[in-house]
């Protein structure tokens, strides 16, 4: 049976009746459109390797996984407070008689702890984030920027251009909980005895899930945002 529509119209045939379908036409160069929608593309990988995930953003690619644990190897006090019972907490300026200590901080149950590496810079972040609202906090440490960013110390070189993201960021992630904690930036004395205080038998102390208290204001930046945001569900 002959179209209706002429031979230069796509038809299609159902149960006797025709129907018109548009002819195809050529819409853009599908290379320019392709490459727009990369440009604007985020997409995270998740356990490559050993529990590292990576986003892949436009302008670089961010290499991330929570971390169970932080490693404090810094000087410790004992303090005493106004209800008489006495605690360990850091003594990041070495102020007072303090004991060079390593103790084993974990995170609250409500509390994501996620060390970020972001090339192709190769800077790496740590950032407290919320489970539920994945709001982004900086832990009162003095190793650490406003922005989150790890202050590496001027020692670490990095394990060399011939290794990978997964090779550098493991790298990057040991010399990190090697390292020993300093006041070298700028923290919150109070929040941090607060919230990294121990028992004199090593038991960790604080365990609330209103630690963002204890944060100051919420954190944000291009570097790591995406990747952050890729914890949501």
């Amino acid at each position: 049976m002959a179209s209706p529509f002429g031979a230069s119209q796509a038809i299609l045939l159902v149960d006797g009746e025709w129907y018109q379908i548009p002819t195809p036409r050529k819409l853009a160069n599908m290379d320019a459109v392709l490459h727009r929608v990369y440009n604007k593309s985020i997409y995270t990988a998740r356990n490559i390797h050993d529990g590292w995930n990576i986003t892949f953003k436009p302008d670089g690619v961010v290499v991330h996984k929570p971390l169970p644990s932080l490693p404090l190897d810094t000087y410790w006090l004992l303090h005493k407070r106004e209800d008489g019972s006495t605690f360990m907490v850091p003594d990041f300026a070495r102020t007072g008689d303090s004991v060079r200590m390593k103790m084993t901080w974990k995170p609250p149950d409500t509390m994501r702890l996620i060390f970020l590496a972001c090339y192709p810079d190769a800077s790496q972040y740590m950032i407290a984030q919320t489970c539920s609202t994945l709001s982004m906090y900086k832990l009162p440490l003095g190793n650490l920027f406003s922005n989150g960013q790890i202050c590496m110390g001027n020692s670490y070189r990095g394990p060399g251009a011939n290794c990978d993201m997964i090779e550098a960021s493991n790298a990057a992630l040991n010399h990190f909980n090697s390292s020993i904690w300093n006041s070298d930036l700028s923290y919150n004395k109070h929040w941090a005895e607060e919230l990294f205080a121990f028992l004199p038998n090593g038991t960790q102390v604080f365990t609330s899930n209103r630690w963002n208290n204890l944060c100051g204001s919420a954190v944000s930046s291009p570097e790591y945002n995406s990747a952050c945001a890729s914890y949501r569900g």
